[in-house]
């Protein structure tokens, strides 16, 4: 468990929005990676199961929907779409699983 909000970490919280003088946070970096497909991320509450960014990004507060809103007192409505954002800059703690690999009878070649 990783939590941004302790002191040592906050290198890997800041800057907070996009990029700043080359520098991004680790978790657009690792939402960066998982949109690409190079990093496969799994689901917090079964590890044995893979998710999607979309999935992710659902989780951190995106959403699209779809409204009528009344434009005139003769109760005329049009449909109006309202998209959020994802919210990573949210995110104060990352729970990360590593999987190390030990090859018994190494050699060293020197």
């Amino acid at each position: 468990m990783i939590d941004l909000r302790e002191k040592m970490n906050q290198s890997l919280y800041f800057p907070t929005l996009a990029t700043l003088d080359g520098r991004k946070n680790f978790i657009n970096i690792l939402l960066e990676e998982i949109k690409a497909g190079r990093l496969k991320a799994y689901d917090p509450m079964d590890i044995n199961a893979s998710t999607t960014y979309s999935d992710i990004t659902i989780k951190m507060g995106a959403i699209t929907k779809t409204e009528s809103i009344t434009i005139n007192a003769a109760g005329a409505t049009r449909d109006t779409t309202i998209t959020q954002d994802a919210k990573p800059e949210e995110v104060k703690q990352l729970l990360l699983y590593e999987q190390w690999y030990l090859i018994k009878n190494f050699q060293n070649p020197m």
